[in-house]
């Protein structure tokens, strides 16, 4: 049997739990799995937040199980007054826990003033530590709450498996069950509970349950603990009170009953023989007849007489009359009150003893609870210790809390006010809302409309016409006003009704779309949300609202839209309908997305395949000629092929795996903004990344060399901010590993070369394509014996990778990036400045002494007739879009 006593989250943690949109205060309790935190709300309110974690449990199974039961009793916890009201579910996967966040209990002192550094909460085991039993009446109203709780938990397929005095806490002064930690799907044998409480065939049946209800019963009105069940103590208390006790302790027993089948057959059963009880009386004493006879009557009578006669004491020893004080024998106290306002009865025992400012007499010594009560206010149940005889206690000053919720059958006038008549499930308002109430709510609307409309000789009303959105967010906002200023219950909303005028001819088509509008007041709905893989983003609007699995304990009733994203997966669009009273469950399937993912090598529908590189995915290689053959044609612009012999005809080896060359930037900048549309709307690529040239910063940290010369000084400015600035800062490093390696590493050992350059291969080709050489750079070449095998362009990825499994940083063709070459004081040619910039040397270039070309840090300047030339292409990368 797991007692909570020794439950493996038997030591309270000190480290507070992470609970979104809440500031987590101090651990207040434990239960028998996981802890009770004290939270505050981003709107100032405070919540009990109960964190079960997956390492008090051995199993996944059994932690799942306890989650599903939290899931399936969260919705209809709200339903009944006598279930704590569970107001959202989270989960925490990532530190191993889930938890749900609850209405605040009493505190055990100060009731529902809550002072965050001493809150103990007030629960049926408190009231005992400080009465040892309770009255036959409390008894009996507390079990018919707690009764029809259980009813309303076990019709909905649940049961509570642990109910005991400390689980069942208040809530302005009324008994709720609490600790639902432990509610299961009926039938879920788990054996949990409390000893003593939990019957013989164990827990998880609603049958159990109202074994456990019985004893904390039997507790309550006998003192005595529940392992002496049956037995009864001695003293019973007022004689007059007999017969609800005895009918009150067969109550008890049969509910206690070891045999199941002589229980009560149903929660709800057990509740009507309790208000049976409830209408028993007790029997009068008819002690004056008998005593009349008694000699002993008239002693007695002038006893009294003569006490009275001299303030309540006693006239013994003799002497005493006249300086005793009034009451110094009395065993009872007074306590004073005040209230705002004032006006308010103050009850004790059921009977009202006075309104406030009051001081009332004969409250019996210790701590007395009292309940001040007005009209159209909340209860607010005070405690006052320290009573004692002869003396006043003073009960702290208690600011009513105004309460005026509608009420089936009656007519409610909210705080703008405006009258609403009843209807069988919810409250109209007469008239349309006014713009005097809209300026009321919503002071800064700017696209209202006034419509006068009135009868004859009649009060005329100024509607207010708006867009049903703007109409929506005035119902909300009015709700929560009506809420916090205790118009309306929480868990209700408004909702606007169109309100249709009459017809006007002359009315101006751009306002066709305004409405006027009734309100309806009613009980919100709820919305729970989840979704196969879970963790999936819940987005109304742009707003992101939480992950799923995720409830919304509160929802206006009427259409709801929002829309589920998680990375790897396409977002989806979800549309419904919120229902008054209702929860609105939502399971969606997500497909898994074909665009890129953060940090991971990706493939396109055109085979062009992406590897990631600090924030971005780079191409793998340069653009292919097959790449960009859609586009060309689309556009009808040149294919970008090899044509040496310029006949218009690509030269022989050439194939859709080479590199586009003879194309100029801005074509290179079209391609990457048509390339983003067609994959986009092929949902290849999500709205918030692009393809386009990388800038010339960007190009360096793909080919190794990082972002070292776009540091900024002291002064915050980059001292090289344009690519001309940066020219050569690096010296003596190039794209090919090792970085200072020269002449580039040949073919070794089944690894192919390091880039396809000017080289042998190209030197002694027919074509000549190398440009004019001089003997001795054709000596130097001959020398450096460097050989590609390749004479024009060769097919990507073909060489050797950098250290980003990126091929082609160096050699094959030139390759464009985004930025201007920028303003070199050195320039003799100021235009340059706007020149387009290559990098990375090509096939083109002769492996001689001139290294500086194959730099990492080289920037070749080409201006606007010599962009498109038969050694220069360029690759893509795909980034966030700039906002």
């Amino acid at each position: 049997m797991q007692n909570s006593s020794s439950s493996p989250a038997s030591s309270i943690r000190t480290e507070a739990p992470r609970i979104p949109d809440h500031e987590v205060l101090r651990c207040i309790g434990k239960g028998s799995y996981g802890e009770v935190w004290l939270a505050r709300s981003l709107t100032g309110s405070l919540r009990a937040a109960k964190v079960v974690r997956r390492e008090d449990f051995e199993l996944d199974r059994t932690f799942e199980r306890e989650f599903e039961g939290i899931m399936r009793f969260e919705p209809i916890s709200r339903d009944h007054p006598g279930l704590v009201h569970i107001l959202h579910v989270g989960r925490s996967d990532e530190e191993g826990f889930y938890y749900y966040l609850m209405e605040l209990g009493d505190d055990r002192e100060t009731g529902s003033r809550v002072d965050v550094g001493d809150y103990e909460p007030r629960t049926m085991g408190t009231d005992r530590a400080v009465k040892q039993r309770l009255s036959v009446k409390e008894c009996t109203d507390h079990g018919i709450v707690l009764a029809d709780a259980l009813a309303h938990l076990h019709e909905h397929d649940l049961t509570h498996r642990d109910i005991k005095p400390s689980n069942i806490i208040f809530v302005n002064g009324k008994p709720k069950l609490a600790d639902i930690g432990l509610v299961a799907q009926t039938g879920q044998m788990t054996f949990v509970g409390t000893e003593g409480f939990v019957p013989p065939e164990g827990p998880g049946s609603a049958a159990a349950d109202i074994y456990s209800l019985g004893m904390v019963l039997y507790e309550l009105s006998t003192g005595n603990d529940r392992l002496q069940f049956p037995e009864l103590p001695n003293e019973l208390g007022d004689i007059t009170q007999r017969p609800m006790w005895r009918a009150l302790n067969d109550v008890i027993c049969k509910a206690c009953a070891p045999q199941v089948k002589k229980r009560y057959s149903s929660a709800r059963q057990m509740a009507e023989a309790l208000r049976n009880v409830s209408r028993l009386k007790g029997k009068r004493r008819r002690w004056a007849r008998r005593l009349v006879s008694l000699p002993l009557m008239t002693a007695l009578i002038a006893f009294g007489i003569v006490t009275w006669r001299h303030g309540g004491a006693m006239p013994w020893p003799p002497g005493k009359f006249a300086g005793s004080e009034p009451g110094s024998l009395s065993f009872t106290g007074s306590v004073s009150f005040t209230s705002e306002p004032a006006g308010v009865e103050i009850v004790h025992d059921g009977r009202v003893l006075g309104v406030t400012p009051a001081t009332v007499d004969h409250i019996p010594a210790g701590t007395a609870i009292f309940t001040l009560r007005r009209n159209r206010y909340l209860d607010a149940p005070v405690s006052v210790s320290g009573v004692s005889p002869g003396t006043v206690a003073v009960a702290q000053h208690t600011v009513m809390r105004f309460y005026d919720p509608p009420r089936p059958g009656l007519v409610w006038q909210n705080s703008l006010p405006m009258d609403f008549d009843p209807r069988p499930t919810d409250h109209i308002s007469r008239t349309p809302v006014t713009i005097e109430q809209l300026r009321k709510i919503m002071p800064d609307v700017m696209s209202a409309d006034v419509l006068a409309e009135g009868e004859d000789n009649g009060p005329v009303l100024y509607l207010v016409r708006l867009p049903m959105p703007e109409a929506v967010e005035f119902c909300d906002l009015l709700a929560a006003e009506d809420i916090k200023r205790g118009f309306l219950p929480e868990g209700y909303c408004f909702r606007p009704l169109v309100y249709e005028t009459k017809p006007d001819p002359e009315a101006d088509p751009s306002m066709k779309d305004l409405i006027c509008f009734r309100l309806i007041a009613e009980k919100a709905g709820s919305v729970h949300i989840e979704s196969d893989p879970s963790g999936a983003g819940i987005y109304k609007g742009d707003t992101r609202l939480e992950v799923t699995p995720y409830t919304i304990p509160v929802h206006r009733t009427g259409a709801i839209k929002l829309t589920l994203r998680k990375e790897g997966h396409e977002d989806l669009e979800v549309e419904d309908t919120v229902l008054s009273g209702k929860t609105l469950t939502i399971s969606k399937t997500l497909v898994k997305s074909r665009t890129p993912l953060t940090g991971a090598p990706w493939e396109n529908s055109l085979g062009m395949k992406f590897k990631p590189v600090d924030y971005m995915l780079v191409s793998r290689w340069e653009t292919r000629v097959q790449d960009y053959a859609e586009f060309a044609k689309a556009t009808n612009r040149s294919p970008g092929l090899f044509d040496w012999d310029k006949n218009g005809q690509p030269d022989p080896g050439q194939t859709g795996a080479h590199p586009v060359v003879n194309v100029t930037r801005a074509d290179a900048i079209a391609y990457g903004q048509w390339l983003t549309a067609h994959q986009r709307e092929a949902r290849w690529l999500g709205r918030d990344m692009e393809y386009r040239l990388p800038t010339d910063a960007e190009w360096s940290v793909a080919a190794g060399s990082g972002r070292g010369d776009e540091i900024p000084g002291s002064d915050g400015k980059l001292h090289f901010p344009d690519p001309a600035s940066r020219q050569n800062r690096i010296p003596n490093s190039y794209p090919w590993l090792p970085e200072g390696a020269w002449p580039p590493p040949a073919a070794v050992n089944n690894l192919p070369a390091a880039a396809n350059l000017g080289d042998l291969a190209a030197l002694n080709a027919k074509e000549k394509p190398l440009s004019p050489l001089r003997q001795m750079q054709v000596d130097e070449m001959e020398k450096f014996n460097y050989h590609d095998g390749t004479v024009f362009t060769a097919p990507v990825g073909q060489f050797r990778e950098n250290p980003f499994g990126l091929c082609d940083m160096s050699g094959n063709v030139w390759e464009f990036v985004a930025d201007d070459f920028g303003d070199n004081r050195g320039q003799s040619d100021p235009a340059m400045a706007k020149w387009a910039v290559t990098r990375g040397a090509s096939w083109a270039d002769p492996v001689t002494k001139n290294r500086q070309l194959f730099w990492t840090q080289y920037r070749r300047a080409v201006p606007p007739d010599k962009e498109a030339a038969p050694h220069t292409g360029f690759r893509l990368i795909i980034a966030p879009v700039k906002k």
